[in-house]
């Protein structure tokens, strides 16, 4: 099951599904709203999963208030005793806090670059583009970086116990330009986590 608030996303997704079918129904709803939990589980008829993956979605939380609601319908929609909730997530990391004077930080070879104004702190908003191959497309969008201790604390607040900080490491496999680039790797702002019920 999919559930996005954009409609573009999801249309691509339905595309995606077209082309190589895996039985995925999707949805459009807002995470922030209080009964998003209580839509997506009367729309698909489960109220609650053993896995909730998300990719990049804390970071559209702009304040606290949105990052524990996004916590509190994950929580709402994982099976309570063992169920678990991945996310992989843009994140207030050392090398943002090392740019902060620059207000930049990117990736060439990995096709990313982040700009802000100000110094770097807690729930900052930077924004974040995306690189097409050879740079000849790009997309920017707002992200709000939040430090470990900010998820951890708003998925604790909401049931969540373990949360584990999974490192991220290049594949053997990867493509070359990608294993040249394993240092940057280490600086990208991301992290991966997995938080238990």
């Amino acid at each position: 099951r999919g559930v996005d608030v954009s409609e573009q996303m999801l249309a691509e997704a339905k595309r995606q599904e077209e082309v190589a079918p895996l039985g995925i129904q999707y949805l459009r709803q807002d995470l922030l709203s209080p009964s998003a939990a209580e839509k997506i589980t009367t729309s698909f008829g489960a109220p609650i999963a053993d896995l909730v993956t998300a990719q990049y979605l804390l970071p559209y939380a702009a304040n606290k208030d949105e990052l524990n609601q996004l916590c509190v319908t994950a929580a709402a929609l994982v099976k309570h005793g063992g169920g678990r909730f991945v996310s992989i997530v843009s994140m207030l990391s050392d090398s943002i806090i090392s740019a902060s004077k620059e207000g930049h930080l990117e990736s060439k070879d990995l096709g990313w670059a982040a700009t802000w104004e100000g110094e770097a702190h807690d729930g900052m908003c930077v924004e974040l583009t995306l690189f097409g191959e050879a740079r000849a497309s790009r997309v920017s969008f707002p992200n709000y970086l939040w430090s470990r201790e900010s998820i951890e604390v708003a998925l604790s607040s909401v049931g969540f116990g373990k949360v584990e900080w999974i490192p991220i490491e290049v594949d053997d496999g990867a493509p070359e330009t990608v294993r040249r680039s394993s240092v940057d790797i280490n600086k990208t702002p991301i992290g991966v986590f997995v938080a238990s019920m």
